[in-house]
């Protein structure tokens, strides 16, 4: 939990213009990391590798869920400085 209040006040503080590149930066590696996982999910019928693009469609999701999170705190972030927070 304090992870996240001084994520969020770092957000906060920061101007708006980066504000909007964060969420974009985050935006965009969160739907690629999540493109890219459901690409791995794909059956390789001879067997070799299997396990291994489980493994990373497990780690890209995991990232990719993580990254649109903190671009939603980011563009909350932008917001609060709109309605005075």
């Amino acid at each position: 939990m304090v992870f996240i209040g001084n994520m969020w006040r770092g957000i906060v503080q920061m101007n708006s213009g980066l504000q909007s590149i964060v969420v974009l930066a985050c935006l965009i590696a969160g739907f690629a990391a999540l493109y890219y996982a459901r690409g791995l999910t794909r059956t390789d019928y001879t067997g070799d590798g299997n396990a291994t693009r489980k493994t990373m469609s497990i780690i890209l999701y995991v990232i990719g869920v993580i990254l649109l999170l903190l671009a939603l705190i980011c563009l909350a972030a932008v917001f609060a400085q709109l309605i005075g927070m």
